[in-house]
C-alpha cells in the first residue's frame, strides 16, 4: 500500500511556525527585558519601535503563509465527502488563502461545516491587528533610575555643638543660640529651620547612616533606612485632674475663680483684664505624683526646661506639663519632588555620661558620686563638666551590624560610658562599652546655654484678657538680662490662649519646637567631632543617598501581547492538526495545498487511475517506468507538468 510523504510536504510550514513562535517569543522577552528600563539608543538608524515593527511584520507574513497553507489543503478534503459540492466553492476557497477579504467571504461557507477552515480563516482576516496590538504593547513612561554621577545627602549630627563650631567654655548663651532658639520658637515651620538637604534631582533616598550604603533598587516610599542623630524631644503630661479651682464667680463678678496646682501655680481671675493662661519653668515635677511616669522623671532631670501651662479660657480648662529634653531621634528619610519627608521611629532619652566622673556602685547598682552638691538637684542647670550620651543599637558598623549582645572585634574603636539612669526613684549606672561610630553626644555646657534662654526668656510668662502675653517679673537668682523680650511668651501663649486649646494643641507646639531646634542641630551645630577640634567636616557628617533621574522608560503593556500570542498559539495548533490528520490519511489522500494540477490531470471527478482512467496522465518514462498507483503527489504532477506543452486558440 503506497503511503504518501506527509511530514515532508509539510516541512516547510513546520519550519515557519517554529520561527512564527521564536519571533513572538523574542518580541515579549525584548519588552520584558527593557520594560521598567531607559529607552535602548542604538544610534539613529535603529531604534526600540523600528526594530519591534520589523519583528512583528515578518511575524504576520508568517502566519499568513501558514494559515494559507492550511485553508489550501483543506479545499481537497472539502470535497472528500459523499455528496458533491459545488465547484464555485473552489474559488472561494482559492479566495480565502490569499487574504482578509477572501477570508472574510470564505467564513459563510464553512461557518458550520469546517471547523478548522473557519479558524484559519479568523486568523488570517485578524492577523493585520498584531501590528498595531504590538505597538500598544510597547508603551513609555516616566521612570525613576539611580544617577552614577550625582551625589544626595542629608546633614545629621554626633557631638552637638560639634568640629568647627565656635563655642565658649563657659555656658553663657552666645547671639546665634539665641537666635536659633527664638526662631524655632516663633516659626518652627520656617524655611530657616528645615533641613539643608542635597538633591539635584528632587527625588532622593539614603541608605545607611554608618555605612552609606544604600539598598534602593527602586524609588518608593518603601525604600527608606533609617538614621540617627542629636535632637531634642518633648514629652508632656496632661495634669488637668491635679488642678483646684476656688472661688465661686457671681452675677456681680462673673470672672471670680482660682486654679491651683500642687506645685503652688496659681491663676487667679478676678476682673476683665486678668490673665487668662500662665506658663513657667518648674524644674522640680515630684508634685506630679501619680501622673509622673518613669520616662517623663528621666527625661525631666536633663531637661532644658519643664514647662508648666495652664489656661482659663478653655473648658475644660488645659493644665499640661512639658519637658524639652537632649535625646537620639532615629528617622526613616526619603525626598519626593523636592520635599523631605521624614518618619521617625524612635528616640532614645539621653543620659549624663558619669565616665569621667569620680564614682562607685553600692551593693544596690546605685551610683554615688563625688558631686560637690545635692544629687537630687542635679540637672540640666547645674551640670557643667558631664556630657549627655546616647548609643545606638542595633548599629551598622562598616558591613558588621552590632547588637548590645555582641562581643565587640579588635580594631573597632571603641568607648567606655557610664549612663546615669534617672527613670526609677533612685539613680543606677549602665556600664557599656561601645562603637564610637554608634554613640551620640550632646556638650553639658552647650545644654545649660540653650537650658538658660528657655528657663528665662521663653516658657515663662501671662497672657491677660486680651491677649496681651509678656514675660513674668520674677528673679531667678541668676546674673542673666532678657535679651528678646515678650518675643518668645507671647508666641507660645498667644496660640494658647483661646476657647479651642486642648492638652493635644499644647503637644503639638511643643513638638513642633522640638522638631525644629533638632533640625538646627543638624544643620548647624551637628559634626562627627566634639567642638574644639581642628578637623573639618567630612563627608561622613552625612548620610550620604542615592538621587534619582526621571528618564523616559519602556513600559510593557503585558494586555496587548495576548492577541499575536493567542494567533500563534491557534496557528500552532491549526498547523499541528492539520498534519496529524493528514498523516492519519497518509495512504489515501495526498498533500496538494494550493496547486491546482489535480483538477487538470484529474478533471472533476477525483479519484486514483485504478478506477478511472485519467484524461492526461504522465507516460511510462516520465515515471521511471512504473505505473502510477493511487493519486499522485503534488510533487509528481509538477514534474509531469513540465513534459506537457499547451496553447490556447485566443488570437
Amino acid at each position: 500500500m503506497r503511503s504518501y510523504h506527509i511530514f515532508r510536504s509539510w516541512a516547510l510550514e513546520t519550519l515557519t511556525v517554529a520561527l512564527a513562535i521564536v519571533l513572538i517569543a523574542s518580541i515579549s522577552g525584548v519588552l520584558a527585558f527593557y520594560n521598567g528600563k531607559p529607552v535602548p539608543n542604538w544610534g539613529n538608524n535603529l531604534n526600540l519601535n523600528a526594530l519591534l515593527a520589523l519583528l512583528l511584520t515578518i511575524l504576520r507574513a508568517l502566519l499568513v503563509i501558514i494559515v494559507a497553507q492550511i485553508i489550501s489543503q483543506r479545499k481537497w478534503d472539502w470535497y472528500s465527502v459523499k455528496e458533491p459540492r459545488p465547484l464555485a466553492d473552489l474559488q472561494q476557497f482559492d479566495y480565502g488563502s490569499r487574504g482578509a477579504y477572501g477570508a472574510m467571504l470564505l467564513v459563510p461557507t464553512v461557518l458550520s461545516k469546517d471547523h478548522i477552515t473557519l479558524m484559519a480563516a479568523l486568523v488570517l482576516l485578524t492577523s493585520f491587528l498584531v501590528g498595531p496590538c504590538v505597538q500598544q504593547a510597547s508603551g513609555i513612561a516616566p521612570c525613576s533610575l539611580p544617577s552614577s554621577n550625582i551625589s544626595a545627602s542629608l546633614p545629621f549630627a554626633h557631638w552637638v555643638p560639634g568640629g568647627g563650631i565656635d563655642f565658649p567654655e563657659t555656658s553663657i548663651p552666645q547671639p546665634e543660640i539665641i537666635a536659633a532658639i527664638i526662631s524655632s520658637v516663633v516659626s518652627p515651620n520656617g524655611i530657616e529651620n528645615q533641613v539643608n538637604m542635597t538633591c539635584p534631582t528632587g527625588n532622593c533616598t539614603f541608605g545607611d547612616l554608618i555605612s552609606g550604603c544604600s539598598r534602593d533598587k527602586t524609588f518608593n516610599d518603601d525604600n527608606r533606612t533609617a538614621h540617627s542623630t542629636v535632637g531634642m524631644c518633648n514629652i508632656c503630661t496632661d495634669v488637668a485632674s491635679l488642678v483646684t479651682q476656688a472661688g465661686i464667680p457671681t452675677s456681680d463678678n462673673p470672672w471670680l475663680k482660682s486654679l491651683t496646682l500642687p506645685n503652688g501655680f496659681n491663676l487667679s481671675i478676678d476682673s476683665r483684664n486678668s490673665s487668662v493662661a500662665m506658663m513657667r519653668p518648674t524644674p522640680d515635677l515630684t508634685w506630679m505624683t501619680r501622673l509622673l511616669t518613669d520616662s517623663a522623671r528621666e527625661a525631666s532631670r536633663w531637661a532644658y526646661v519643664n514647662a508648666t501651662l495652664l489656661t482659663s479660657v478653655s473648658i475644660p480648662i488645659t493644665a499640661s506639663v512639658c519637658s524639652l529634653y537632649p535625646c537620639m531621634r532615629t528617622y526613616t528619610s526619603i525626598i519626593k519632588d523636592n520635599q523631605l519627608h521624614e518618619e521617625e521611629t524612635q528616640s532614645e532619652i539621653m543620659r549624663i555620661d558619669s565616665a569621667s566622673r569620680s564614682a562607685y556602685l553600692d551593693e544596690n547598682n546605685t551610683a554615688h558620686f563625688n558631686f560637690g552638691g545635692d544629687l537630687e538637684i542635679f540637672n540640666a542647670h547645674s551640670n557643667n563638666e558631664s556630657g549627655y550620651a546616647s548609643i545606638k543599637a542595633p548599629c551598622r558598623v562598616g558591613e558588621r551590624t552590632f547588637h548590645m549582645e555582641d562581643q565587640l572585634p579588635e580594631g573597632i574603636k571603641t568607648t567606655n560610658l557610664s549612663l546615669l539612669d534617672f527613670g526609677k526613684e533612685k539613680p543606677t549606672s549602665i556600664n557599656i562599652t561601645w562603637p564610637n561610630q554608634c554613640i551620640y553626644r550632646q556638650d553639658a555646657k552647650f545644654v545649660k546655654a540653650i537650658a538658660t534662654v528657655m528657663n528665662v526668656d521663653i516658657f515663662d510668662g501671662y497672657c491677660d484678657d486680651f491677649r496681651i502675653c509678656m514675660k513674668n517679673e520674677v528673679s531667678h537668682g541668676e546674673n542673666y538680662d532678657s535679651y528678646m523680650s515678650n518675643v518668645g511668651v507671647g508666641s507660645i501663649l498667644r496660640s494658647l490662649a483661646s476657647n479651642e486649646t486642648t492638652h493635644k494643641t499644647v503637644t503639638k507646639i511643643f513638638d513642633s519646637i522640638a522638631h525644629a531646634m533638632t533640625n538646627r542641630f543638624r544643620f548647624q551645630y551637628g559634626s562627627t567631632a566634639p567642638a574644639g577640634t581642628t578637623a573639618e567636616l567630612s563627608i561622613s557628617d552625612l548620610v550620604q543617598g542615592t538621587a534619582w533621574e526621571t528618564k523616559v522608560c519602556v513600559s510593557m503593556r503585558t494586555e496587548w501581547l495576548l492577541l499575536p500570542i493567542g494567533l500563534t498559539l491557534v496557528t500552532f495548533i491549526l498547523s499541528m492538526w492539520t498534519i496529524i490528520t493528514n498523516w492519519q490519511h497518509r495512504h489515501s489522500i495526498p498533500i496538494w495545498k494550493e496547486s491546482i494540477l489535480p483538477l487538470l490531470f484529474y478533471g472533476q471527478d477525483i479519484a486514483p487511475r485504478d478506477a478511472k482512467a485519467l484524461p492526461i496522465q504522465p507516460s511510462d518514462k516520465d515515471t521511471g517506468g512504473d505505473q502510477v498507483e493511487g493519486l499522485m503527489e503534488a510533487s509528481t504532477m509538477a514534474a509531469a507538468s513540465r513534459k506537457i506543452m499547451i496553447k490556447t486558440a485566443l488570437r
